[in-house]
């Protein structure tokens, strides 16, 4: 595994390097290769210098990596020591951060309308749900379009208290959609001659 993830030679030579990485979907990371891990995490971390004087880590699975290339130095390297990274609590962040992609993930579907999403965000706050295609499956209750009260129905592992659960949380969602909607078409209409009019003056 070192010798796929780090150029040949020792090792600890690259530490301090400017560094370019490829991962295996294409995105590419730059950065000071700041520590690494073979052996417990299996992971690397690469610092950067802000232009406000902060600094940035990014942790990056060893697994992801596709190629390293090491960069040319940028105004000599540096003689200040560097400040110590606590890297388990790196991985817990990265982890933390790929949960919350995943979950939000989960709230959006391909080829469905922003009422749609809207219903689906407005049940997810309540309980858990996922799409099945342009369907949405909550507790056992199938939520088809347009996704209105009459269209959920029981699956085998729905109940009428759940669908009614259900079908209370898309009245609600119904009458926050209504009530933008009136806001939207409650502006009074332009009257076209009284503006041409009042341009003339």
């Amino acid at each position: 595994m070192a010798t796929a993830l780090l150029p040949p030679g020792p090792a600890n030579s690259f530490l301090g390097s400017q560094v370019k990485i490829l991962t295996t979907t294409g995105t590419e990371f730059h950065g000071e290769l700041f520590c690494y891990d073979l052996k417990t995490t299996n992971s690397l971390v690469l610092r950067n210098l802000r232009s406000d004087g902060s600094i940035s880590y990014k942790w990056i699975r060893s697994t992801a990596v596709s190629k390293v290339q090491a960069q040319p130095a940028q105004g000599g390297s540096s003689s200040s020591a560097l400040p110590a990274v606590n890297l388990l609590r790196a991985k817990e962040g990265a982890l933390a951060a790929e949960s919350d992609a995943a979950k939000l993930a989960k709230k959006w579907q391909a080829g469905v309308s922003e009422e749609a999403l809207a219903v689906f965000e407005a049940i997810l706050k309540t309980m858990p749900c996922e799409w099945d295609g342009e369907d949405i499956v909550c507790a056992g209750v199938r939520i088809a379009k347009p996704y209105k009260p009459e269209t959920c129905s029981c699956g085998p592992e729905g109940d009428e208290a759940s669908l009614e659960r259900v079908r209370k949380v898309l009245r609600g969602e119904q009458e926050v959609q209504s009530r933008e909607t009136g806001s939207s078409s409650s502006q009074p209409p332009v009257d076209a001659a009284s503006e041409t009019a009042t341009r003339a003056e």
